[in-house]
């Protein structure tokens, strides 16, 4: 079964997005911007878990689709930080 973190989108934005550490100048900037990062690579094993067959049936659709909601505004904030920087 695909999971999103091995589609070629969600790497090619994983590597963007580390390499847009290096980018930020300010200390302060750059610890929120890791945090953020963290959590978008958290909230993509969130769905790729929830699609194992494993989980079957344990996880609620609704939750899924806010986590689904969650990693996109991650996206946007990430991307937002290195429009920025």
């Amino acid at each position: 079964m695909l999971k999103l973190s091995q589609t070629a989108k969600f790497k090619k934005d994983l590597e963007k997005f580390k390499q847009g550490i290096n980018k930020i100048q300010k200390p302060v900037l750059r610890t929120e911007y890791e945090k953020i990062l963290e959590e978008f690579v958290k909230q993509c094993h969130l769905i790729d878990n929830a699609h194992s067959p494993e989980y079957n049936r344990r996880i609620a659709p609704e939750n899924i689709r806010e986590t689904v909601i969650e990693l996109a505004k991650l996206r946007r904030k990430l991307q937002n930080f290195l429009d920025e920087a």
